[in-house]
């Protein structure tokens, strides 16, 4: 039987991509906040009137707000000036306390709304790091403990006995594959059975009765243990010519 997939590159990339987004939103939201201080050093408060509030979906079905508010200063009005702050306890003809800059009053922003932003940015920021950062942390760790398996580990020739849909993963609409195998000590007259990683590329299974993989063991743990899925997948692209 036959099975394709796109590589197993996408989930390094998606990881990458996370990780990325999440560093540049942390940076953000601290950078916001630096200049948030700066201007709550400068600025001053008065009351401002809520004239408009609009509400617009994005292609997700997300729901954006945009407000504008009227206020003077010193006897000056600005009418239909954008805030930089959205609460759901905003109402059109609502009072609101906002801050702005004495040299620039046309320049406002909400007081303690930034402070908010700030931290909900950063948060934001942890979590998309986290997703992408701690996977890639632990398949490092993975590789450097198959690597150290693959030169120091004791290798059993073990049975491919099933090609299965790994179901609780998801990369880009797509579900990995992994096999299971089996190895039979025939001193002990034990079975020790074998799981491998993610499979992303294409594998070709004539028959599993004389297909048979690598298995790296710890001498003293067969738990620990690596299965050479990439020598593996090497043999079975031999079998395809692929005219596509």
């Amino acid at each position: 039987m036959k099975r394709k997939s796109n590589g197993g590159n996408i989930e390094i990339i998606i990881f990458v991509i996370f990780s990325i987004i999440g560093i540049g939103m942390f940076i953000g939201g601290v950078c916001f906040l630096i200049y948030s201080m700066n201007f709550s050093k400068i600025a001053k408060e008065t009351t401002a009137t809520v004239t408009e509030i609009t509400r617009t979906r994005d292609h997700d079905g997300d729901v954006h707000h945009e407000v504008y508010v009227d206020y003077e200063v010193e006897g000056e009005s600005y009418t239909h000036v954008h805030l930089n702050y959205y609460s759901s306890s905003m109402y059109e003809g609502g009072k609101i306390n906002i801050l702005y800059d004495p040299e620039k009053p046309g320049r406002i922003s909400s007081k303690g709304g930034n402070t908010f932003m700030c931290v909900m940015l950063m948060g934001m920021g942890v979590v998309f790091g986290a997703v992408g950062i701690i996977p890639m942390l632990v398949s490092m760790k993975k590789n450097r403990k198959q690597k150290r398996l693959r030169q120091n580990g004791r290798v059993l020739h073990a049975n491919v006995v099933s090609m299965d849909i790994n179901r609780s993963y998801t990369v880009n609409g797509r579900h990995p594959y992994y096999l299971i195998c089996e190895y039979r000590d025939e001193y002990s007259g034990k079975t020790y059975r074998f799981k491998s990683g993610n499979i992303w590329k294409e594998v070709v299974l004539n028959s599993l009765d004389d297909q048979y993989i690598d298995v790296y063991v710890d001498p003293q743990d067969f738990s620990q243990y690596a299965v050479d899925v990439d020598s593996f997948i090497q043999k079975s692209q031999a079998n395809i010519i692929d005219y596509t």
